[in-house]
């Protein structure tokens, strides 16, 4: 007879204490979007020893469809560094060039006489561009986990998410005769600016996809034992990239000669984040990166500009968009500049379906460690879960998203963030036990 992980024994401790490891070991070695090689490799490890089955590199995504990847110089050294802390150059090869994450295949073997449902689990797996604090007064420094990647953190919980989808997978592995049916588990790179979901959306992976489940720890669930079964007001989101190119004279003997790109950088920013806001939903615009490089008597001839839009709709943040795009030009050609506009990230709005989430509310309720089950919180932000979550409803199957709830040392995105690692085990535990729940509601259809 199936044991629940709430009664506190010998073998439970072990799977706690099991992917508390794995999470430190992976936030030990964070690894940007479309450069997860050695993350990706230590989860295929994982699989190999429980036997389960896996795919990645080429045959997962499309490539065409991958966004904001980095340049080849940055891939090589993280690809170097990856063989170098796995010895596993037979998995990173068949990786390299930016084809990192991994769909994991667990089948059920219980029969049926009705079909048997597709399950989808999504694990976003990337770090954050960031430098770790390295004080006593943080728990990973202080506890021998802190980051040893300079400049990369796990300052989103990410680690954590790959930690409960290795415990979901290990439980599946070990219980297969309790559940029928197919599911699938996506590994998923660069979710980090909204990157990397669209590469796997309209691929093989969301067809026949009768059930989603996703998450994410923290957020709004800032409660150890909290859980919001669904999440609501996701802003869609389109992350830019301008580049203006100019002409480049001496400043003081020749000015009127050049034109400059960094003037025309300029004036575009001041006057996005001047945007008019839009009367039929919430709208964001940020900058977040200008530069340009030359000596001060050099007119500079090449500028960047990095920025996002966000709205409470996908028109709302189209408008935004165009608007960018129109000031853009504009300023260009007010200083005499090429421009290029490059759409290096989005992700659209997205509802979860209220009857899955519902029925996942109603499993955490049977978790004594889940104290505090809410129907949905807010997001109030940007995931790209929501490419995955529309790619499934528009199949015709259901999707919900949960919000895990977590005390946090500090805001995501922070070099101070960490989570409660006690909540790792009982989720693992809910999406186990709604996959198993799901297969015999949906058997008796």
């Amino acid at each position: 007879m199936k044991q629940s992980m709430e009664e506190p024994n010998e073998q439970n401790d072990a799977f706690s204490s099991n992917l508390i490891a794995i999470r430190r070991e992976l936030h030990r070695y964070p690894e940007l979007g479309w450069q997860e090689y050695r993350t990706t490799a230590r989860i295929i490890e994982h699989l190999e020893k429980w036997g389960v089955e896996y795919h990645f590199g080429k045959e997962i995504l499309d490539a065409e469809l991958r966004r904001g990847f980095p340049d080849e110089s940055n891939d090589k050294k993280a690809v170097e560094r990856a063989i170098k802390e796995t010895g596993r150059e037979d998995l990173i090869e068949k990786m390299t060039g930016g084809f990192t994450g991994v769909i994991a295949v667990i089948k059920g073997e219980k029969t049926r006489s009705l079909k048997a449902p597709t399950i989808l689990l999504r694990f976003d797996i990337d770090a954050n561009e960031l430098q770790e604090c390295m004080s006593e007064e943080h728990r990973p420094y202080r506890e021998d986990f802190v980051s040893q990647h300079s400049g990369v953190m796990h300052a989103c919980g990410h680690d954590g998410h790959v930690a409960i989808g290795l415990g979901v997978i290990k439980q599946l592995q070990e219980n297969r005769e309790l559940f029928c049916g197919e599911i699938r588990v996506l590994f998923q790179p660069a979710e980090e600016e909204v990157r990397g979901a669209v590469a796997f959306a309209q691929t093989e992976l969301t067809k026949g996809v009768d059930y989603m489940l996703s998450g994410h720890i923290g957020l709004k669930a800032n409660r150890l034992g909290m859980i919001a079964a669904a999440t609501t007001e996701f802003l869609a989101t389109t992350k830019i990239k301008v580049t203006f190119y100019g002409k480049s004279s001496h400043a003081g003997n020749c000015p009127q000669a050049g034109q400059n790109a960094l003037a025309a950088a300029c004036n575009a920013t001041l006057n996005i984040l001047g945007i008019s806001r839009h009367s039929e939903g919430i709208s964001r615009v940020n900058v977040g990166t200008l530069c340009a490089d030359g000596p001060t008597n050099v007119i500079p001839d090449y500028a960047i500009l990095v920025l996002e839009t966000r709205g409470s709709t996908d028109e709302v943040n189209q408008y935004m968009q165009k608007q960018v795009e129109t000031i853009c030009e504009g300023a260009a050609t007010m200083e005499g500049c090429d421009y290029k506009i490059e759409i290096v990230g989005g992700a659209g709005c997205a509802q979860c379906n209220d009857e899955l989430a519902e029925f996942v509310a109603e499993q955490a309720s049977t978790i004594p460690f889940f104290k505090e089950v809410i129907d949905e919180l807010e997001f109030s932000a940007s995931e790209d879960v929501t490419e995955l979550i529309n790619a499934v409803s528009d199949n015709g199957g259901k999707a919900t998203y949960m919000l895990i709830g977590s005390t946090l040392s500090a805001p995501h995105h922070n070099d101070h963030f960490d989570f409660d690692e006690a909540v790792l085990a009982p989720a693992a535990k809910l999406f186990f036990e709604s996959i198993l729940a799901l297969c015999e509601e949906r058997s008796q259809d």
